[in-house]
């Protein structure tokens, strides 16, 4: 019998930081329009202006700039009804809950729950590899 194998330290540090930031930025992609920041009208689109959203600050304001770098955050993506970024938003979510599972099986000490944490992991693996190269698609 192989004793089961652990999180590397490496991995759990990587996780400890980005899982709270996939949690905020789908937050912020999913609450949307509440959190969007204050949207200027477009040149030539009257009306397209939108105030800032209740939930925006203090939370989100950050998005404001980040929404200026990467177009699909914008309100005007938004408005446009673009679902990209929610899917991605989704998908976000659904790898975070496969690394969790991953790391809680893996945690459990007991060789049967290990191996299957390590297929959890390397789902999510797959997801993180699939959504960024569709998104850098998107963004060509």
């Amino acid at each position: 019998m192989h004793p089961p194998p652990s999180v590397p330290l490496a991995i759990r540090a990587w996780l400890l930081f980005s899982l709270p930031l996939i949690v905020w930025d789908a937050g912020y992609v999913l609450l949307r329009p509440h959190t969007l920041g204050p949207v200027p009208a477009a040149p030539g689109r009257p009306g397209s202006a939108l105030p800032a959203g209740r939930l925006h600050a203090p939370l989100w304001t950050a998005y404001t700039v980040y929404a200026r770098v990467d177009r699909l955050y914008s309100g005007e993506s938004w408005a446009r009804g673009d679902g990209l970024t929610g899917a991605q938003a989704v998908m976000n979510l659904l790898e975070a809950g496969g690394y969790v599972r991953y790391w809680w099986a893996t945690a459990a000490g007991e060789e049967q729950a290990a191996t299957t944490g390590l297929l959890w992991g390397f789902a999510a693996a797959v997801m993180t590899v699939a959504k960024t190269l569709l998104y850098e698609r998107e963004q060509a």
